[in-house]
């Protein structure tokens, strides 16, 4: 009994921290809070490292609902526990 309790407890929080998992996608270009732009390289970003210091970039920093989706122009952001806040990186037209 004890087994099969630590054994769901254990599959739970596997099903959780994969719930919150960001992938991003090849060949899309993205910018990390506001701030860095970013390159999709085997999953991961690479994202260049300027020195930020305006204040929407202090509140992306912030996120914590990760996996959180929201639309920003015509862009699209999610909150993720690893790089903050990253969003699309596209030139919106009018």
């Amino acid at each position: 009994m004890k087994f099969q309790l630590f054994f769901l407890i254990a599959a739970l929080v596997v099903y959780v921290s994969a719930e919150h998992d960001w992938t991003c996608q090849k060949g899309v270009s993205y910018i990390e809070n506001d701030c860095n732009n970013c390159q999709c390289i085997d999953g991961g970003l690479a994202c260049a490292r300027s020195a930020c210091v305006h204040e929407e970039h202090n509140e992306m920093v912030k996120c914590t609902e990760f996996g959180k989706e929201f639309v920003r122009g015509c862009n699209t952001c999610v909150c993720t526990e690893k790089y903050h806040t990253v969003c699309t990186n596209e030139k919106c037209h009018d």
